[in-house]
């Protein structure tokens, strides 16, 4: 009995195209839509402005059933569809990246010098991925393996000040997780029932008084936008923090070569 084929990535076929006999028994590989193009004039400006538009004919992972060919053939016949893309393999399934650019742990295991923790920012796994083996050729020596990559999404990244060196900060000053909680009534929460709001912050500081002075500076501008809509803060805890054994972060500009490129494509 031969061997059924293991669908993946690697064996899946993907084309365009508007060759009906091509594409039937097909399935969407995206959205097929209608785009076109809509002039207006600016009220201010008296200029002509274009804006594209776009309407979704049929769903991305739709089986290209006769029924469905003929469907798209009418598009085609109007010319409101050049092609589609299709592909021989059912996808339902969506992978999103990450809503916007989080911070990121990278493991890293480097021969001799053992094992080495990074932070990074990214806006997918890989993506997060390809900024380190990046980042490790360009910056490190011997021999490394990404051992492990994670996502940080609900910590933010500080840094102790504006004028502070970003090469000396990463290569002297170690890294501490914090985390401080605020307690407050609002419009919808009372005094019995009240409101907390968690901050959780990855930063770079001598010491831990440092920390606690770093995380209520920032503190004092959310309590202030707070107070300002109206919300009555009850309470603020301590500052809890904690030593993170973080080698070094991937400056941000670095990340960001990587982040824009991707947000072009």
């Amino acid at each position: 009995m031969a061997q059924k084929e293991i669908e993946t990535r690697l064996t899946e076929r993907k084309f365009r195209s508007k060759d009906l006999n091509k594409i039937a028994d097909k399935y969407l590989a995206s959205n097929a839509l209608h785009t076109w193009t809509e002039d207006f004039i600016d009220e201010d400006t008296g200029e002509i402005v274009s804006i594209e538009r776009n309407e979704v004919i049929m769903q991305r992972g739709t089986l290209l059933t006769p029924d469905k060919v003929s469907e798209l053939n009418f598009f085609f016949q109007t010319g409101d569809l050049k092609d589609v893309e299709v592909t021989t393999q059912a996808r339902p399934g969506i992978v999103h990246d990450f809503y916007a650019a989080c911070l990121c742990e990278a493991s890293v295991s480097n021969f001799p010098a053992g094992t080495k923790k990074y932070l990074l920012h990214a806006t997918s796994i890989g993506q997060a991925y390809a900024i380190i083996e990046d980042y490790l050729e360009l910056f490190s020596s011997g021999q490394n393996t990404v051992k492990g990559l994670k996502s940080l999404g609900e910590y933010s990244y500080l840094r102790p000040n504006k004028e502070t060196d970003e090469d000396e900060l990463r290569e002297v000053v170690p890294f501490y997780k914090a985390q401080v909680e605020i307690i407050y009534i609002d419009d919808v929460h009372s005094e019995e029932k009240p409101a907390k709001d968690t901050f959780k912050y990855i930063l770079q500081a001598n010491d831990v008084k440092e920390v606690n002075d770093i995380v209520r500076q920032r503190l004092a501008v959310a309590e202030q936008r707070m107070k300002e809509r109206g919300d009555r803060i009850l309470k603020t805890s301590t500052v809890a923090a904690q030593p993170y054994p973080i080698s070094e972060i991937v400056p941000r500009a670095f990340s960001d070569e990587y982040i824009k490129r991707d947000e072009q494509n």
